[in-house]
């Protein structure tokens, strides 16, 4: 079974000697969401009106199929997303076709291993503060740095541990033009920014590589500007 909408199919290992009109799967089954196009020349109030109604369609539609028996609803009886429900495995392709369907996402398979996640590394943007250290300098105004460095690990903790490790090696000390030791330390990784980097050649892109990103509020400058 091979299908797009099944968004974790390959996280498990099936038994062959079962067959799948046998096997039941506890799934979750989520509603396409509508597509923007038909909403643009509505105020939000009127969107989020119409878009429940579409959601209510494509749900009485689910429940029509009688393709299960029972069901948990996933959000409300006013706003639907879809349900939780237990099947045969040999009719989740039929549920795959309906084109009112989003998702599917297999929760539970019996006579089925859950195979781990193989964690692929990226690229993870970690921001630190470096200070300057200069020898005899004890006193006064010191300089730091807001450094970022790109670094290829599993997690954001995986990258921290990563430059921990290394470390010693961003901090050889050198001499400067009068002569002072000069040591650039590591006072701390501050925060960290998964990329969607998994290799050097992501960089080609021609819209750029988002590589770090951080949500702050401030009060709004400019004016309502038209999205159409």
């Amino acid at each position: 079974m091979k299908t797009n909408k099944i968004s974790n199919l390959d996280e498990w290992l099936f038994d062959k000697n079962i067959s799948n009109n046998k096997r039941f799967a506890e799934i979750s089954i989520h509603l396409k969401y509508p597509d923007i196009v038909p909403f643009l020349g509505e105020d939000p109030a009127e969107r989020k009106k119409k878009i429940a109604e579409d959601q209510r369609e494509k749900y009485d539609k689910l429940i029509a199929t009688t393709l299960f028996d029972n069901y948990i609803l996933i959000g409300s009886k006013n706003s639907p997303r879809g349900i939780h429900t237990k099947i045969t495995f040999g009719i989740l392709t039929k549920i795959a076709k309906l084109d009112f369907i989003g998702s599917i996402q297999l929760n539970n398979v019996d006579n089925a291993t859950r195979i781990k996640a193989k964690i692929i590394p990226k690229f993870y943007c970690v921001k630190m503060t470096v200070v300057i250290e200069i020898e005899g300098q004890t006193s006064g105004f010191e300089t730091i740095e807001e450094r970022y460095v790109l670094i290829k690990a599993k997690s954001g903790d995986d990258a921290y541990k990563r430059i921990e490790k290394k470390k010693d090696g961003y901090e050889q000390p050198y001499l400067n033009s009068d002569g002072q030791l000069v040591k650039w330390r590591i006072e701390s990784c501050d925060d960290y920014y998964e990329t969607d980097l998994t290799n050097f050649t992501n960089l080609n892109s021609a819209e750029g590589v988002e590589v770090f990103s951080k949500l702050k509020r401030r009060k709004q400058r400019s004016k309502q500007r038209k999205y159409t």
